[in-house]
Order: C-alpha cells, then sequence, then structure tokens
C-alpha cells in the first residue's frame, strides 16, 4: 500500500509540473491574439505603450481618441490604456503595469462617467489569463480585486474556456490604444442603463490615486467625454456624475474637461451606441480635447 501512495503521489507531482510548465507556454502564445485589450496588455507590458499624453478609464477612452489627430495638434505622443469593458479598479491595475514599464507620461488624461466606480463583470475575461505569470501583474491583480482574480491563478483550470481556435491572428484590432467597433447603425442605450451610483469607498480611492499621479510630477485631466442625447434623456444621471467628479477634480486640484452636453455631440452619425463614438465622431471629437488640452497648458513647465 506504502508503495501505491508513493507512485500516486509522483504521479500527481509529474502531472502537476506538465500542467504547469504547459501553462506557461500557452500563456505565451495567448499573449499574441489579436484583440484590442490582449494588444493593449501586450504593449504596456513589453514597454511599448511610451507616450507624453496617456488616456485612462474604460472603453471610451479607446473608443473616443484617435491619435492621429491628438498627436498632430499637441505635437506630443499620445497612448490610450482604456481598458474595454471594465472599471477603475482593473483600470487602475492597466496604469500601475504602465508606470512599472514605460516612461512616465507627461499628461494623464483621465475618462470618468458613470459607470467608473462599478464592480470588475465577465467581458473578455481571457485577457488577462497570459499576465498571471508576471509576479507583480498577479501581485497588484490579487491585491486590488482577490476574488475576480483568484480564479485566473490555477493553471489550465483558469483556461478551460479560452480556445486559442476561436481567437484572430491576423490583422492588429487597435492603434496606439485606439480600437472601434466600426458599426454601421447608431443603437440607444435604455434610459435605466445609464445610471449614477454613489460609491464612497471607490471614490475615496479614487482621489488618492489622482493625488498620486500628481505627487509623481504628472499633470492631470478629467474628462466627461460625450453622450449621445445627454441633455434630454438622462438628465438625473448625468448631473450626479457632473457634480461627482467636478467636487473630486476641485479636491485634488485638477481640471475637468466637460463634453457631456455639448451640442456637436447631439448627432447620433457621430456614435455607435449612446456612450461609444464611432470612427468619424472619435475625429471630431479628439480635435476638440486636443486643443483643449493644450489651451489649459498642460505641457506647459511649471
Amino acid at each position: 500500500m506504502r508503495q501505491f501512495f508513493a507512485r500516486l503521489f509522483l504521479f500527481l507531482g509529474i502531472l502537476l509540473v506538465c500542467m504547469v510548465v504547459s501553462d506557461y507556454f500557452y500563456s505565451l502564445v495567448c499573449r499574441d491574439v489579436r484583440t484590442a485589450n490582449m494588444e493593449i496588455w501586450k504593449d504596456v507590458m513589453e514597454g511599448k505603450a511610451s507616450a507624453d499624453l496617456l488616456f485612462c478609464g474604460d472603453s471610451r477612452a479607446n473608443t473616443d481618441c484617435y491619435p492621429p489627430v491628438i498627436d498632430s495638434i499637441t505635437g506630443h505622443k499620445s497612448y490610450s490604456i482604456g481598458i474595454i469593458g471594465h472599471h477603475f479598479r482593473i483600470g487602475r491595475l492597466r496604469y500601475d503595469m504602465y508606470r512599472r514599464y514605460n516612461d512616465k507620461p507627461l499628461v494623464v488624461a483621465h475618462f470618468v462617467d458613470n459607470w467608473t466606480f462599478s464592480r470588475e463583470n465577465k467581458f473578455e475575461q481571457y485577457q488577462f489569463l497570459p499576465w498571471m505569470w508576471n509576479v507583480a501583474f498577479a501581485k497588484d491583480a490579487l491585491h486590488l480585486a482577490p476574488l475576480y482574480f483568484l480564479g485566473k491563478s490555477v493553471p489550465w483550470y483558469r483556461y478551460h474556456s479560452f480556445l486559442l481556435s476561436d481567437k484572430d491572428w491576423s490583422i492588429r484590432a487597435s492603434h496606439e490604444g485606439f480600437f472601434t467597433y466600426d458599426l454601421e447603425s447608431y443603437s440607444c442605450f435604455p434610459e435605466d442603463r445609464y445610471v449614477f451610483k454613489e460609491n464612497p469607498v471607490m471614490e475615496s480611492v479614487f482621489r488618492s490615486f489622482i493625488s498620486g499621479i500628481r505627487r509623481e510630477g504628472i499633470k492631470v485631466v478629467l474628462v466627461l467625454p460625450p453622450l449621445c442625447g445627454s441633455a434630454s434623456f438622462y438628465g438625473e444621471a448625468v448631473r450626479q456624475t457632473k457634480d461627482c467628479f467636478k467636487a473630486i477634480a476641485k479636491e485634488c486640484g485638477v481640471p475637468v474637461l466637460d463634453y457631456l452636453q455639448v451640442p456637436v455631440f447631439e448627432d447620433s452619425t457621430l456614435f455607435i451606441d449612446s456612450v461609444h463614438l464611432n470612427k468619424k465622431g472619435a475625429k471630431v471629437f479628439s480635435d476638440s480635447l486636443a486643443h483643449d488640452i493644450m489651451r489649459l497648458g498642460l505641457f506647459n513647465n511649471d
């Protein structure tokens, strides 16, 4: 019996080693999948996302910022590390990894909206899997959202629903973090999807995050991005969102660029849905955003 258990433990040990080793090499391959989130992670983790003007936030930082327009107006390289499908807590993880592996930006423009303090969801969870082998990434991820990332740390189990055969390997989906869904028709979000929920704990964490960036000598501006139909359809939620982030900006001593109720963005032909601009809209918005950033003098020395 003792010999049986010895052989069993040896077999299980060899199996575990094979699982861990194969998971590691599988993760290396997965890092080259052609989706916007995966590509941005790869740029960030390999130190290829360095920029003078860094856009942070959720997917609106990706769909709304068009680098060729912004770079031509500011004269500075920009990159968007907005995280599609997730909000501040996971966005902070991406920013922390950016700062670890890339050059310090001169300016951070952080996109904020009614969903900024929402909890993590299940959108493209596979994007995190290849990087759990990175000690710094895994440590920060488990610290920021332990329950969300715990299952993503188990070799092979974490890949149980991820098939490489389903992924695109051909054309890059993003450009300096810019990504467009490239949809032809506009779809409006129902009113009950655009709500603002207070979250005092996350608001406090966000204040500390912004203050920490400023202590590094980096200029910060908060951006309230365009919302199609905001003036009439989402009035109360828009007011609450503005009040929250303008109060945070005042406390942190940073400016706010507010595009929530700018008339030009009432045009639905600039949007793919109520909150994401299409490529045409991104070019219009990027022109305004770049000029406003220059107007604020954020690239000027103190």
